[in-house]
């Protein structure tokens, strides 16, 4: 409504006009800057011997007036408090008026509680990102310090649950930093361990990623091609072997059989049963076990570097799979966390595109870590979180 009567003049009956502000800096004192809260927020107008005299609720405009007061009577204008919210001005929480002017304006500023979550994943990928197919980690311990808006210090703890989330609830806005405290082991920080803020206007939601290590014993290509390795070798992982270009088609040097690794000759012959270093049976005749064991101990002294490469090849690829649970998983090499994978694409380049001297040194690569009894990998599920 307006303030003024129908001449243009100040009405004589006193009235209050309430207006409601957001506050950013929440020192107490109003701001032109400070943006309105719009409508809805409730005030209440109390009576000198404290009754309960009008009531309204804030328009459009973050305004409301209250009309037809009593001139030079003493008044009480209070705010009915919002969950969430705190009443930053007036500093006592009200306003005690005495009503002698035909309209007195009041401001009452509010600061939102902003929430403050942070999270822990196990970023396998080690991209710093929450991707779709990464969990969280429970149990991490998370530390959220610093100073609010009104100079208050602040530190509170909070533990991840089940999801990977750690909530502090909601702070007053100020300055703020979250760090997390590392579990020991061989936890490897993938993303900065701490994080610094200003909560202000929006809540804040961090992401902290780790990756724990472990160590694989790999197998030799005369592991993988006795009884003991062609145990554990599946028929998923000899189509997965197929799948690469040395395998797609009958090489030159492999005479004990031919590629792809199925158990047949082209022609259809069944390829001879394989035997062990006593000579006894290890995979009958036809099957993909008994060409396997063949292809990785083939005779290859003086011949085409290429085969090799690929019984090195071959050996490093069933390490992958069965040691370090899958061709995705990173290992330390002397460039850094390397996914086997691109070390499996960069041999079958090398196979097809190398010189014989990159092929042997390739196989030699492969081969020093199929001796590898100790190789540093990214588990691909978290560890144990421990504390001293």
């Amino acid at each position: 409504m307006s303030h003024y009567d129908q001449v243009g003049k100040m009405p004589e009956i006193p009235t209050v006009n309430l207006r409601v502000i957001k506050v950013w800096s929440c020192n107490e004192q109003f701001d032109w800057t400070d943006p309105r809260l719009g409508p809805g927020w409730q005030f209440n107008l109390y009576d000198a011997g404290n009754n309960l005299i009008d009531w309204g609720v804030t328009d459009n405009n973050s305004q409301l007036d209250f009309v037809n007061l009593l001139k030079n009577s003493s008044v009480r204008v209070e705010e009915v408090q919002k969950v969430d919210w705190v009443l930053d001005f007036p500093a006592a929480g009200y306003y005690q008026l005495t009503l002698v002017d035909p309209l007195t304006t009041v401001y009452f500023g509010n600061f939102e509680l902003l929430k403050v979550r942070a999270a822990k994943i196990y970023d396998f990928d080690m991209d710093g990102e929450w991707d779709p197919e990464e969990h969280g980690i429970a149990g991490v311990i998370f530390t959220l310090s610093g100073t609010n808006c009104r100079g208050e210090p602040l530190e509170i703890q909070a533990v991840t649950d089940s999801t990977g989330w750690a909530d502090f609830g909601k702070q007053y806005p100020g300055d703020y930093t979250v760090c997390v405290e590392e579990p020991s082991g061989s936890w490897i920080p993938t993303t900065p361990t701490c994080v610094s803020f200003n909560l202000r206007r929006v809540e804040v939601v961090l992401v902290f990623g780790n990756i724990c290590t472990r160590y694989a014993s790999f197998g030799t290509k005369g592991y993988w091609h006795n009884k003991n390795g062609l145990r554990e070798t599946t028929l998923g992982d000899l189509a997965y072997v197929n799948s690469l270009l040395p395998w797609q088609v009958p090489s030159s040097y492999f005479g004990a059989g031919d590629e792809p690794i199925d158990g047949f000759f082209a022609d259809g012959t069944p390829v001879a049963a394989a035997n062990g270093d006593w000579g006894d049976l290890i995979a009958p005749a036809g099957t993909p076990w008994a060409e396997q064991s063949h292809f990785l101990v083939d005779a290859n002294a003086g011949g085409d570097p290429r085969e090799q490469l690929a019984q090195q090849l071959d050996a490093f690829i069933m390490n992958a799979l069965h040691r370090l649970g899958g061709v995705d998983t990173p290992i330390l090499t002397g460039s850094g966390w390397t996914p086997a994978s691109d070390i499996i694409a960069d041999a079958v380049n090398v196979w097809a595109t190398g010189t014989a001297s990159q092929q042997n040194a390739m196989a030699g690569l492969l081969d020093g870590w199929n001796n590898n009894l100790a190789v540093e990998y990214v588990s691909p599920e978290p560890c144990p979180v421990v504390y001293p």
